[in-house]
């Protein structure tokens, strides 16, 4: 009787701390890539060097860069990534050539640096 009475003890307390292992939550990571572009981005943008004038129109779908009067392809599917201190990367699919391209770029102080270069946001 009293070996019946110890494995059932310990039948149970087996299931308790099974039990307790499987309530222990688990650290989740949340999804890094996020669809679209980032919010604060989103614009016209204007970098002036003497004659010269690049512009990037960022929308929801993508990002598009017009050197001089030449346009480029507009992104299209666009997934932004935060890389931090105020740096994003973002992979888009472009509109004519179906392949990805990546473009790094840094939002800070009211103005986003791309390639190097300092834009500064259109007024509309």
């Amino acid at each position: 009787m009293q070996l019946k009475l110890t494995l059932a003890g310990l039948g149970l307390l087996g299931g308790l701390l099974g039990l307790t292992v499987s309530a222990v939550p688990t650290a989740v990571q949340a999804a890094t890539w996020r669809t679209g572009t980032p919010t604060k981005a989103r614009g016209t943008w204007r970098y002036r060097q003497g004659k010269k004038h690049y512009t990037v129109r960022i929308k929801k779908t993508g990002l598009r860069f017009v050197n001089n009067g030449h346009t480029g392809t507009q992104g299209r599917s666009a997934r932004y990534r935060y890389l931090g201190d105020h740096t994003y990367l973002v992979k888009e699919r472009t509109a004519h050539t179906k392949k990805f391209r990546q473009t790094t770029f840094k939002l800070k102080g009211g103005a986003l640096y791309v390639l190097g270069r300092k834009y500064q946001r259109v007024a509309h």
